[in-house]
C-alpha cells in the first residue's frame, strides 16, 4: 500500500493544490463547509420526520451536560445515592469547552448559548481539519495532507461536529500537539496537549505519545539544558494533561479515585479492562449494536496502527499515538459507548481510510460510503432511536 496513493486524473488539480497554498486552503474550507452543511440538512430532515425541532437533536446527550456546566458549573459537594454511588454530575465533563462557550456568551448574550455551543464546535472542527492536513502534508505532496483531512471530516462520527459537543475543541488541541511535536516545537506541543486534557478526559494516549517522542528526542540529542528544556516541558505538560482534571474532581469528591467514582455513575467499572471484557462477553445477548461497533472499530484501529507504524515517512508521534489509542480503549473500556467518536482523534484511522482509494472513481465511491455512514449515525443514534448515547 503506497503511502502517497495516486489520486488519479486530472493531474492539474494535484499540481494546483501542491503549488498554490491559496487553492489548498480554499479547498479545505469549502469541503468542510459542504460536509457540515449536508449533515445539518440531513439532521433537519430527520427532525422533521420525528416531529421535533432541529435544536432538540443538536443539544442532546453530552451537550445537555455541557449546557449544565455552562449554566451552573461543577458541584463542590457531589451527591451520593443510598448505595454509595455518586449521582451523575457535570464533574464527568472537563471545563475547557463549557468555559469557552461561557466566555463567548459574554459578548453575544447568554440567550444564544445553544447556538454558541454548536458554532464553537463547528469552528474548532474546521481548525482541527487544517491541522491534521498539515500533520500529513510534506514536501512531496500537499494534496495528500488535504486528502487525509477530507477523509477525516467525512468519517461517520464526524457528524458530531454539528452538535453541541466538545469534540471539535478536543481534536483541535490534539492535532495541534501532534503537529508541533512532529516539528520539534515542544513547548507548543506541551501547551496544546494540556489544553486537550482540559477538553476531554480521553487525552491519555495522546499525552503518552507526546511524552514518548519527547524522550526519544532527548535520547537522540547530546545532554544540554538548552536542547532538553523543550522536551522536558512537554513531558511535564503531558503529565498535567492526564492528571489535572481527575485531580480536581478528586478534590471535589474527597477521595483520590474521585474521577473513577464519577464515571461509575454512568455504569463504568473502576477495574481496568473489565468494561471492555464485558462488552465482548455479552455481545451475543446485548440488544444494542454497541459490542459489534466496538469490535469493528477496534479491529480498524489495530490494523491502522500496524500499517501506519511501518511507514517511516509518517511522523513518529502520529504512529505512536496510533498504537496507544487502541491500548487505551481496552484498558479503560471507553469503547463501550463513544466508540465511533473515539476514531476521530486517532490519525491512523483517517490515514488508513484515505489509503484505501487511489483513483478518482475509488475516492468518489469512498466518499459516498462515508456519507451514508454519517447519515446513518445521525438518523439511528442522534435521533433517539435507541435509549443510549451516540457511539
Amino acid at each position: 500500500m503506497p503511502a502517497y496513493p495516486d489520486l488519479g486524473p486530472p493531474l492539474k488539480i494535484r499540481r494546483m493544490l501542491n503549488e498554490s497554498p491559496a487553492s489548498w486552503w480554499l479547498t479545505l474550507l469549502v469541503t468542510y463547509g459542504l460536509l457540515r452543511a449536508s449533515d445539518l440538512l440531513f439532521l433537519w430532515v430527520v427532525a422533521r420526520r420525528d416531529g421535533v425541532g432541529l435544536g432538540r437533536y443538536l443539544i442532546s446527550w453530552d451537550a445537555e451536560w455541557a449546557f449544565k456546566a455552562i449554566q451552573t458549573g461543577w458541584p463542590a459537594d457531589p451527591i451520593r445515592q443510598p448505595d454509595g454511588v455518586l449521582e451523575q454530575s457535570t464533574l464527568a465533563w472537563p471545563p475547557l469547552y463549557p468555559l469557552t462557550v461561557r466566555v463567548a456568551g459574554m459578548f453575544v448574550g447568554e440567550s444564544r448559548t445553544y447556538l454558541l455551543m454548536v458554532v464553537v464546535n463547528l469552528a474548532a472542527g474546521a481548525v482541527a481539519m487544517a491541522l491534521i492536513a498539515r500533520l500529513f502534508m510534506n514536501q512531496r505532496s500537499r494534496a495528500w495532507g488535504l486528502y487525509v483531512a477530507i477523509i477525516w471530516a467525512s468519517l461517520p462520527a464526524a457528524a458530531v461536529l454539528v452538535l453541541g459537543y466538545a469534540e471539535g475543541i478536543f481534536m483541535l488541541f490534539i492535532f495541534a500537539a501532534l503537529l508541533a511535536a512532529s516539528r520539534n516545537r515542544w513547548i507548543v506541543a506541551g501547551i496544546a496537549i494540556a489544553g486537550a486534557g482540559l477538553a476531554k478526559s480521553s487525552v491519555a494516549p495522546f499525552a503518552a505519545a507526546i511524552a514518548v517522542v519527547a524522550l526519544v528526542a532527548m535520547w537522540r540529542t547530546p545532554m544540554a539544558w538548552r536542547a532538553w528544556l523543550g522536551p522536558i516541558i512537554a513531558l511535564l505538560l503531558s503529565a498535567f494533561a492526564v492528571v489535572a482534571w481527575p485531580a480536581f474532581v478528586a478534590s471535589r469528591v474527597g477521595q483520590i479515585d474521585g474521577y473513577a467514582q464519577v464515571q461509575q455513575a454512568w455504569g463504568w467499572s473502576t477495574v481496568p479492562f473489565l468494561d471492555s471484557w464485558n462488552t465482548l462477553l455479552f455481545a451475543g445477548t446485548d440488544p444494542t449494536r454497541e459490542p459489534y461497533i466496538f469490535l469493528g472499530s477496534f479491529v480498524v484501529m489495530v490494523v491502522a496502527a500496524y500499517l501506519m507504524w511501518r511507514r517511516s515517512e509518517v511522523p513518529l508521534v502520529a504512529r505512536v499515538s496510533g498504537v496507544f489509542v487502541p491500548a487505551f480503549w481496552a484498558f479503560t473500556g471507553a469503547a463501550a459507548v463513544a466508540t465511533m467518536r473515539f476514531l476521530l482523534p486517532n490519525p491512523a484511522v483517517s490515514w488508513l481510510v484515505a489509503s484505501l482509494a487511489r483513483t478518482w472513481v475509488g475516492i468518489a465511491f469512498l466518499m459516498l460510503v462515508l456519507a451514508v455512514g454519517r447519515y446513518l449515525w445521525l438518523a439511528v443514534y442522534v435521533s433517539w432511536a435507541i435509549p443510549y448515547p451516540p457511539p
